[in-house]
């Protein structure tokens, strides 16, 4: 796994004026951008080479891609004057992102987390599948994975019914490796967003395995979660997931 997608042109509106001074992704945690403990992580991974999406406030990644100084991991800025969807962005980044031997990742911007994907990788290069996503368990999720033996077995995004429940569901962590067949299902929708447009469809298909999430984990798309993740990241805590 070489190459990796990091979503980074969401507007971060749930974090209120912080997150429209700044995005999500450059937001501090622990004397560093989010960004930064991201690519980090994906070095360590064996990733060489990220491309970054973005939209909101592109002159802040700017600074930062002038400032990113890892030997082991180069970095690509590409700028969308209109937010295109995970789907569509995967669709322009085709040529840059297919033809490698292994998997590549597509990560969320806002996701942090110091998992370790190689099981990830090994996951989505599986002979009769096309990718494999990172899952955790929590209630009330915004999507549901149901899983059998690694497998995906269907896929929900946006369920109104868990809200009626107590129980805890598999849901997606905002990470996922691809093969390059992934390409040949895009093609066949003009859908934008790969959880809601697609991952059902690959799960119905028998298409898409699933790794449980096993190091620390933060989504942070509120003020909660960055003060969660702030506190995480600053301390020695035991390797622990979370929403």
């Amino acid at each position: 796994m070489t190459r990796a997608l990091v979503l980074c042109a969401g507007k971060g509106t749930r974090l209120g004026p912080l997150g429209e001074a700044c995005p999500k992704p450059l937001l501090d945690v622990g004397g560093r951008p989010l960004l930064a403990h991201l690519l980090t992580n994906l070095a360590r991974s064996g990733v060489r080479e990220a491309v970054v999406n973005t939209h909101h406030l592109p002159h802040q990644f700017d600074a930062f891609a002038r400032d990113w100084n890892h030997a082991g991991l180069q970095i690509r800025l590409h700028p969308e004057a209109a937010l295109r969807g995970s789907a569509g962005t995967l669709r322009d980044l085709r040529p840059m992102l297919e033809g490698q031997a292994s998997p590549f990742l597509v990560h969320y911007g806002d996701i942090l987390t110091d998992e370790d994907f190689s099981a990830l990788q090994r996951a989505a290069h599986h002979s009769n599948r096309i990718g494999a996503i990172l899952v955790h368990e929590r209630q009330r999720p915004q999507s549901v994975a149901t899983l059998e033996d690694g497998r995906v077995t269907s896929f929900e995004e946006r369920p109104v019914w868990v809200n009626a429940v107590s129980e805890t569901f598999w849901t997606f962590s905002g990470v996922a490796a691809f093969n390059d067949r992934i390409f040949s299902c895009l093609d066949r929708g003009a859908g934008t967003d790969l959880p809601r447009d697609f991952f059902s469809i690959l799960a119905r298909e028998g298409l898409l395995n699933a790794v449980p999430c096993a190091g620390r984990r933060v989504a942070v798309d509120t003020m909660a979660r960055l003060v969660q993740a702030r506190s995480l990241w600053s301390s020695n805590s035991p390797p622990k997931s979370s929403p």
